[in-house]
Order: C-alpha cells, then sequence, then structure tokens
C-alpha cells in the first residue's frame, strides 16, 4: 500500500485510496513548448483555451483503451497546435477542435496524418518539406474546416478518399504536390 493511501485509511477507515486527476490547460496567448505529450490513464486530458500555442517537437502519443481517458481539447478559442511528430493511438483517443482552431503539422522528418473516429480536426495546415501521408481517410466529421497544403510540401492521401463539404476549402498553394495513390479519387465536397 502506498503513502497515500495509508494516510487517507487514518482518517477514513472505510476509504482503500484516493484517486488523483489531472488536468492541464492553459488559458493564455502564450506558447508551450513540449517534447512528447502522452496522454493515459495517469494524464488523460490536455485542454488548449483561448489563442494558445502548443508546440509538440515529438510525437503524441494516446495510450488508452477509452477514448474520454485521452482528450486533446481545443474547443475554447482559436488555439494552434504544431506538431513535428505524429499522433499515435494504441486504440483510443479524442482531439476535439473548436470551429476557429488549427492543426499544422509541420515536423522535419516524413509524418503521417492521423485520423480516426475520435479525431476532429479544424482547420489542417500541411508543412513539412519532407512529406505527409494520410493514415485513414478523411470524412466531413474529421475534419470540419479548410485543408491546406503549403507550397513546396508533398501530400500523399496513401490510398484514402478525402471527403469534406462546400464551406470548406482543401487547398494546394502553387509549387506543392497532391499525389493519389492506390484507387482513390480528387478529393470531394470541398470548394477547390
Amino acid at each position: 500500500m502506498n503513502m497515500s493511501c495509508r494516510a487517507v485509511q487514518l482518517l477514513y477507515t472505510h476509504v482503500q485510496c484516493i484517486y488523483v486527476f489531472f488536468y492541464f490547460f492553459f488559458n493564455d496567448t502564450a506558447t508551450t513548448e513540449i517534447y512528447t505529450l502522452s496522454l493515459h490513464d495517469a494524464l488523460p486530458i490536455f485542454e488548449l483555451l483561448g489563442t494558445a500555442t502548443l508546440n509538440v517537437t515529438g510525437n503524441i502519443n494516446m495510450n488508452v483503451s477509452i477514448a474520454d481517458k485521452a482528450r486533446i481539447l481545443m474547443t475554447g478559442g482559436a488555439s494552434t497546435l504544431n506538431l513535428d511528430g505524429n499522433i499515435n493511438l494504441s486504440s483510443a483517443g479524442t482531439l476535439s477542435s473548436s470551429s476557429i482552431s488549427t492543426v499544422n503539422i509541420n515536423g522535419s522528418s516524413a509524418q503521417a496524418l492521423a485520423m480516426g473516429s475520435g479525431l476532429v480536426y479544424n482547420h489542417i495546415i500541411l508543412d513539412n518539406l519532407s512529406g505527409i501521408t494520410l493514415g485513414a481517410a478523411i470524412t466531413s466529421l474529421n475534419v470540419t474546416g479548410n485543408i491546406t497544403v503549403k507550397t513546396g510540401i508533398t501530400f500523399n492521401n496513401g490510398g484514402f478518399s478525402i471527403a469534406g463539404i462546400s464551406t470548406d476549402t482543401f487547398f494546394v498553394k502553387t509549387g506543392a504536390i497532391f499525389r493519389l495513390t492506390g484507387v482513390s479519387s480528387m478529393s470531394n465536397g470541398f470548394t477547390h
């Protein structure tokens, strides 16, 4: 039995242990730097509020079996997540974005753009000179805003479909490459 449980037993003989819930949030215009963000049962929620910016220079690892136990919340404003690595899901995880938040995929080595039922991006900016490959299909449910492929960037759809809604834009800037592989077709639903 660890010390925190033992202290609680002295005060309340019927209590076995105190569970500590960690919740990190940033509500500022400040920029926060993190090498690797690992979300798991002991550190389940990371929230960006207002115009906060989070720079993750490594990966975001979501190591849980229940999506609500690994969450990145960008729902409180025009926050920005700059990701130099990848989002790795063990089996579940949640990314929630507001209608004005942005995720920049901007590493220095090749990256995969993770998609999944619990990952909901708003605006995505693809800005990695080493290239970015889509990890699963994009739907209007997991990307609710614009996708921009910046000049000089190669974006490979990985053979997956890309579908959005007509109020959003799939924009491949001059000098960028959008590579279609497999039996997929050009992105649909978006304004081009």
